[in-house]
């Protein structure tokens, strides 16, 4: 399959209008539909854990201390332990939680009536349905993929970290993704797991860079389309990183070049081969897990991967001026090392840890008077394969619907 086809096939995966949850039954996507009779703080209350302490992240909102056990993702009835009006959490500026419990960021009515209304906020994953206009994804990456039979249980690399504007007017988000797909033998794509950094001011309500996992599953009678814990499914483990954390140290313009290290790894749990995961590690440290029986083509292996930039921006008439809402630094790839954001040392590994070195790249631009990318490959351990990407956007001459 070539790279515009998989990522035709693809984009239609994930942007497909999530179906209301409203529709759905509670089986298939966890109770939403119960959630949606809720009113806010009903939901605020089942939401977030009761919390043994609290602090303040640099995105300014409030993480929760909560006992690893009493995550919501670990619990099976229609209720959470505890309420709000029972917290025994202490406010502090000290970004850490005692031993024993995980951070989580809270949900709260502020995040919930940005999105306009608990319906619209369930139904606002990695594409915003609280607005009426139709949405694009356009992305520069790389698609990388295993020749043979080779399977994926591991995605690595070091992604460049940049403070891309977003033209919140019309636009959504500004994304570094790091990508485990499953292509089936005719081409579908139903899953996907991803993790990387993102300004999505709308959900965070900052313009800083923020750290997020998100995954999806669109097939007939289970349709998904989760960011960070937004769906009860992904388990936070890590005391230091967390879904939802701003991402410290920017790169400087022709300055110092600041990177983090994401990777996605099948492992079991327990000592126990049955109980599989896709764990997500950021700068090598463990942040939490997706269960492998989540999913159906991914359970046990990927064989594709998508690595690199993508923005978001709500449709516009032909040949109108495209947003101003960057993608990396908000400069082309042309420009290289220090100017444009780059990924390095991308690598895949299968079951035994072996690196994957038999394997075809294929690299898609889907507007390229407005972001660039180009990919090398140095006999290095810190550059290996590694590619340049972004753009700034309609700030370029040509750059229009």
């Amino acid at each position: 399959m070539t790279s515009g086809t998989v990522f035709s096939v693809f984009i239609s995966f994930i942007f497909i209008p999530l179906i209301l949850a409203a529709d759905l039954n509670d089986d298939t996507i966890n109770g939403l539909s119960k959630l949606q009779t809720m009113t806010i703080d009903e939901y605020i209350n089942y939401i977030n854990p009761p919390a043994v302490h609290k602090f303040q992240n640099g995105n300014g909102e409030k993480v929760l201390c909560v006992k690893y056990e009493d995550q919501i993702s670990l619990q099976s009835g229609n209720t959470s332990k505890g309420s709000r009006d029972n917290f025994a959490y202490k406010n502090s500026s000290a970004e850490e939680c005692p031993e024993g419990s995980v951070p989580i960021v809270e949900i709260t009515r502020e995040r919930v009536e940005r999105a306009g209304s608990l319906r619209q906020y369930l139904n606002t994953g990695l594409h915003d349905n609280t607005q009426k206009t139709h949405e694009e994804a356009k992305s520069a990456v790389a698609f990388i993929s295993p020749r043979g039979s080779q399977e994926i249980h591991e995605i690595k690399a070091s992604f460049n970290v940049w403070q891309p504007s977003v033209d919140t007017s019309n636009s959504v988000f500004s994304a570094a993704i790091l990508r485990l797909l499953h292509e089936n033998p005719d081409e579908s794509i139903n899953e996907a797991m991803e993790a990387g950094w993102m300004v999505y001011p709308s959900r965070y309500g900052s313009p800083r860079v923020t750290f997020y996992v998100a995954h999806r599953v669109f097939r007939k009678g289970e349709e998904k389309d989760c960011i960070d814990l937004s769906c009860k499914d992904f388990i936070q483990e890590g005391k230091e990183y967390y879904p939802g954390m701003p991402i410290p140290g920017i790169s400087a313009y022709d300055g110092t070049q600041m990177d983090s290290t994401i990777s996605i790894r099948r492992e079991t749990r327990g000592n126990n081969a049955n109980n599989l995961v896709w764990a997500v590690y950021l700068q090598d440290k463990l942040v939490g897990h997706w269960p492998a029986i989540l999913f159906h083509d991914l359970t046990f292996y990927g064989n594709l991967a998508q690595i690199g930039g993508q923005v978001v921006i709500r449709s516009g008439k032909r040949g109108t001026p495209f947003p101003k809402t960057e993608m990396g630094s908000g400069d082309f790839a042309r420009k290289g090392f220090k100017k444009a954001a780059f990924v390095r040392n991308i690598r895949l590994f299968t079951n035994n840890g072996a690196l994957i070195t038999d394997r075809k790249t294929n690299y898609f631009l889907s507007k390229r008077h407005c972001y660039g990318i180009k990919g090398y490959v140095k006999q290095d351990d810190y550059w290996g394969h590694h590619i340049y990407y972004g753009g700034p956007g309609g700030n370029a001459g040509y750059c229009t619907y």
